[in-house]
């Protein structure tokens, strides 16, 4: 059955427990295994990609890694299209930490910043942003700019978003800020950890318990099923539609689940309403 088929003939099952949820699995575990796209005659291919990256970071002095030479050494999930392949996070991205919160040593200027309480899935809540000293020099390691993924370091570790605003914003200590390579869509990599996330295939990066954390280390060392640079942005936009879909079904959902038990209270009243005048 076409995903789009599975939609229409949602209203059957919709009451199975948490359908819409499992509902948004389905979608992104068919999208991370190119079940959601096709191959064009103009995509670039991913191993020209792959070249670009390498590319960028010689350029900026960074060595070739050994898990980029040798992919056959690398951990997977599931099967993807031979178009595609596997790459470490770390080998597609710069990311590092932001700024420790440290009222005692900190000095500089005042500037907003945020923490992992401003970081949801897919978006920022900037209702409450605070702000901490920080200097000039310290800027470029703990800034976010438009299109740098961030990603929660503790807590929920993991949870990620792409920083979509035209200016830029500081991040402390437990986030992670990712810049990649080549174009790469950051937004693609945003609904793989998603997948990670809904699949629970995360846990094997992250540590603790309760409140879990995911260090550098772990981060870059997850692998990443990486197509075309073309097919990536197809991707996105195809999740981003079905996703829209789910929303709707959710509200419908919710909307008459609200009309339930405005009847059945309605039912309750006029029940106990003859029940008392029976009585009286």
């Amino acid at each position: 059955m076409k995903l789009e088929t599975f939609f229409e003939k949602f209203d059957l099952f919709a009451d199975v427990p948490d359908a819409v949820p499992k509902m948004r699995e389905l979608i992104l575990r068919l999208a991370m295994q190119g079940g959601l796209s096709e191959s064009q005659k103009t995509d670039i291919s991913v191993s020209d990609l792959l070249r670009d990256v390498e590319k960028e970071k010689a350029a900026l002095g960074i060595k070739r890694s050994r898990s980029a030479e040798n992919k056959n050494s690398q951990t997977t999930f599931f099967t993807i299209p031979s178009r595609w392949v596997w790459a470490k996070f770390g080998d597609l991205a710069l990311h590092n930490a932001g700024k420790t919160l440290d009222k005692g040593r900190n000095r500089g200027e005042l500037r907003d910043y945020i923490t992992t309480s401003n970081l949801y899935w897919g978006f920022f809540n900037l209702d409450d942003v605070r702000q901490m000293p920080i200097r000039d020099e310290e800027l470029e390691r703990c800034t976010a700019t438009k299109g740098d993924l961030l990603i929660v370091e503790g807590g929920e570790a993991g949870r990620a978003a792409v920083w979509c605003y035209d200016y830029d914003i500081a991040f402390q200590n437990h986030i992670h800020r990712a810049r990649f390579f080549a174009g790469i869509d950051p937004y693609f990599i945003q609904r793989y950890f998603e997948t990670l996330n809904a699949t629970g295939e995360i846990g094997h990066f992250r540590k603790g318990v309760g409140i879990s954390n995911m260090s550098g280390k772990a981060l870059a060392s997850i692998p990443v099923p990486l197509p075309p640079l073309a097919e990536q942005k197809r991707i996105v936009a195809k999740v981003d539609e079905l996703m829209a879909l789910c929303d709707g079904l959710e509200a419908q959902l919710a909307a008459s689940r609200a009309t339930g038990e405005k009847l059945l209270a309605a039912l309750v009243a006029e029940l106990t309403a003859a029940k008392a005048s029976r009585s009286a």
